[in-house]
Order: C-alpha cells, then structure tokens, then sequence
C-alpha cells in the first residue's frame, strides 16, 4: 500500500502527463507506481501494469534517449519478463548516464542475484558507496551484498558486509530463517 504522500505524488505526475504529454519527468516517474504494486505483490492485473510501465518509459525515452530513471523503469520491465541479460544491459545504460543513481544498482544486484551471479552482485556498493559521494541509500545496497553473499553460503561474509549500514540487516534475518539448524 502507498503511503498518502505517495499517492499524492503519482497523482501529480498523471496529472502532469496529462497536461504535457512530453513531460519527460513525470512519465519517468509515474511508472514507479505499478512497479511498486507489482513488486511488493499488490498488483491485480501484473502484466497490464508492467505493459504501462512499459509504455511510459518508452514514451519518455522518445523524447529524451538520456532520460536515465525512464532506462531503469526499462529494465525492470526486462526483469520482470525475465529478459535478464537486456536488463542487465539496460540498467548499466542508466548508471552509465548518472552514476550516483543508487536504484540501478539494486536492480543490478536483483538481477545478478536472480542469475545466480552474486559475485557480481557483491561488487555494487563498492562501485557506488566507495566514492565521496555516498548516500543514504547506500545501506540498501549493503543489504544486497548480504544478501549476495548468504546465496553464495559466506554467512560470515554476510553479516560482516552489512554490519557496516547504520541499520540492521536483513541478511541476519534471511540466515536464522533458512540456515539449518546449528
């Protein structure tokens, strides 16, 4: 469920698009709210939704190819069709145009996990966190490497990789309810 600021806000960029079919940041952003419902499992109709992620995205990207949030509403559209290489490729093209932009690398990690690459997945929040440049979102992508690292059996690791996030790790959580018992 959205939250009232939420709805409020995705109201507005409907609104936007409907008042200027160009409006390249609204129809980026609009899409989030049925990636929202169908990744969190409130969508009751997942592939109409994806389909209007879809046409949103591509809408905003014909009017600018930069257009970098429209590439990562791509990509998880490509994710969700289970085109996993296409999306791999098609997040890299959003970091390619804003690195700072932390949510294509945890479509990275998805995807990566997802593959069974999570070495790969590992090597994101080092890519972004590293710089001067860190976040507040630089937390969720150490939660991934837990993650990353707890399908790759380092519980270890997993721990250790996201004790550094000012917020606990859902990692520890996935290891006491999956691990076998000790």
């Amino acid at each position: 469920m959205l939250s009232a600021d939420q709805d409020a806000a995705f109201d507005l960029c409907a609104e936007a698009v409907t008042l200027d079919k160009n409006n390249v940041r609204a129809l980026s952003l609009l899409p989030v709210k049925y990636l929202l419902a169908v990744i969190y499992g409130r969508s009751p109709h997942v592939e109409a939704d994806v389909q209007r992620m879809d046409e949103l995205a591509s809408r905003a990207l014909a009017i600018d190819p930069d257009a970098y949030p429209a590439r990562l509403i791509k990509a998880y559209v490509l994710l969700l069709r289970k085109r996993f290489e296409e999306a791999i490729a098609e997040g890299e093209r959003a970091i390619a145009l804003n690195r700072s932009f932390v949510e294509s690398y945890l479509m990275l990690q998805d995807a990566n996990n997802t593959l069974g690459r999570s070495e790969r997945a590992i090597e994101y929040p080092t890519r972004r966190c590293a710089s001067a440049h860190a976040t507040p979102r630089c937390p969720s992508l150490h939660e991934e490497k837990g993650t990353a690292l707890f399908i790759l059996k380092r519980d270890d690791e997993a721990s250790n990789g996201c004790a550094a996030p000012p917020r606990p790790c859902r990692t520890a959580r996935y290891r006491s309810r999956f691990s076998p018992r000790r």
